[in-house]
């Protein structure tokens, strides 16, 4: 039995080898043939590299970026927080959020801990000579840096008093503080947002990039003021956006209950209607990028596939032109005792070799391609070892699938009749 075993293995490698070396000879005697044809493979191969590694960057990146939220991270808004396909016309008719249902929330929840409302507007900074572009300016409370994960590097946040008494102090990110001050401590020097002066009280902790944008941009000021100076700017039709905190990650699905069940009482919103508004969590946004990330998966999958079918009929061409050129070699081996499964191993050995070596062009192209996407869009990017063999794989069933009918036909051709051919 096991010499039976053994004479089989060594008759399937030793088949298997000659098969290797007869498709590596057709194909070296056909350089640019061979190229041309598996150039559809390249150009599959190369899109799933490349857009797999933008995809996983990006999701890997989301994903830090909303980890590092917080999970008793709860975010209330009118509008959702993360938006697909064409948005539903009824939401722009959503009535604004307040700062009665701000100060309600940090009331009447018992598992919320904090809570900041958050306005935005945009305007320039300067201080003497140097000025900034145009960046966000944030109205909030003295929470407003504890439930958006900010950490103090120098100086103080906002206090309950500030907010109160509607005072002109403001808090900086790190490069603002840069660019205006240098080296130099801002704390307790004065800077003009738009036309008004305000003193720095602190400067944040840096945060780095996010997607190729600076996150230490901010401006922080006491939404008290915010109101009275500024006009908010609406984001997706809303002018004001609630961020709170639970007591801790195991309450955070109970506090976001909590407000819930409190927005709709006060919103008027009816037992048998839905909510006029969103309140969403960590896990809440992870799961809705998740879908958005199926979503350009199937994109993907869509696309590759129609290269790989167009590779995949020029592989079957090519190989049945190889068969019609070769019949009288068919002949000449099937005559000195070459079986059928010999042929057919000949020609799909080739088949395969062809659209392997697309695979492997494929993935250097998409390698290459992905990292120089990355660096012109200042987006982030992830090659990963699946991506990778599912390239190769991919090369490979196309080979084998539309190598298979002329490989057979070939296996089928008399030998009479080949040596006859001309």
């Amino acid at each position: 039995m096991e010499s039976r075993r053994h004479s089989f293995w060594t008759l399937f490698t030793g088949t298997a080898r000659e098969a290797g070396r007869i498709a590596f000879d057709a194909i070296r005697s056909n350089k640019l043939r061979s190229f041309l044809t598996v150039l559809g493979i390249v150009i599959g191969v190369t899109v799933i590299i490349t857009l797999v590694s933008l995809i996983e960057g990006l999701s890997n990146s989301v994903a830090e970026h909303i980890g590092s939220l917080g999970s008793n991270y709860i975010y209330v808004s009118t509008m959702p927080a993360i938006q697909t396909g064409r948005p539903d016309p009824e939401l722009m008719f959503r009535p604004d959020l307040t700062l009665d249902d701000s100060r309600a929330i940090a009331e009447f929840c018992p598992d919320v801990e904090a809570v900041t409302p958050m306005y935005f507007t945009s305007a320039r900074v300067t201080h003497g000579g140097s000025s900034t572009d145009l960046v966000m300016i944030n109205g909030g409370n003295e929470d407003f840096c504890r439930v958006n994960a900010l950490d103090v590097a120098l100086g103080r946040d906002l206090t309950l008093a500030d907010v109160r008494a509607r005072r002109r102090v403001t808090v900086l990110g790190a490069d603002i503080a840069e660019a205006l001050f240098g080296s130099g401590d801002p704390v307790g020097r004065e800077v003009r947002i738009g036309r008004h002066r305000f003193t720095v009280i602190g400067v944040l902790e840096r945060r780095g990039d996010f997607l190729g944008q600076s996150q230490d941009t901010y401006v922080i000021v006491p939404h008290t003021l915010f109101g009275a100076i500024f006009e908010p700017t609406k984001m997706g039709r809303t002018a004001l956006f609630i961020i709170a905190t639970s007591t801790s990650p195991a309450t955070v699905l109970r506090a976001a209950d909590q407000i819930e069940s409190l927005l709709r009482r006060r919103r008027g919103v009816g037992p048998a209607e839905e909510n006029n508004f969103e309140v969403s969590t960590q896990g809440g946004l992870l799961e809705v990028f998740k879908e958005m990330e199926t979503v350009l998966y199937a994109v993907l999958v869509g696309v590759a596939s129609m290269s790989l079918l167009v590779g995949g009929i020029g592989i079957m061409n090519i190989m049945l032109v190889a068969v019609t050129e070769r019949t009288r070699e068919i002949g000449v081996r099937k005559a000195i005792g070459a079986r059928r499964r010999d042929i057919t191993a000949q020609f799909v050995t080739e088949s395969v070799v062809l659209t392997l070596f697309g695979g492997v062009v494929g993935v250097g192209l998409g390698w290459g391609l992905a990292a120089i996407l990355a660096a012109v869009l200042e987006l982030p990017n992830a090659i990963t070892w699946w991506s990778i063999l599912l390239g190769l794989s991919f090369s490979v069933i196309v080979g084998l699938f539309f190598g298979t009918y002329p490989a057979v036909k070939a296996s089928r051709l008399d030998p009479i009749d080949a040596l006859r051919y001309e």
